[in-house]
């Protein structure tokens, strides 16, 4: 009985290790995909903002 409890219990803690290293390999996935997002965005900003200089000034009369 009691080695049937332990071998329960080591796989339950087996089963929780690989649970917390995939959540923690999502987790990573995500920062990853922000950073990107957040690259691309910051390229998206400056190549609107040099073709905003591009751009003749409009002379209100």
């Amino acid at each position: 009985m009691q080695k049937h409890r332990e071998m329960y219990i080591s796989e339950i803690e087996k089963e929780r290790t690989e649970i917390e290293i995939e959540r923690e390999n999502i987790y990573r996935d995500i920062r990853h995909t922000n950073t990107q997002t957040q690259r691309e965005i910051g390229k998206d900003t400056v190549a609107s903002t040099e073709r905003e200089r591009e751009r003749p000034i409009e002379k209100k009369m």
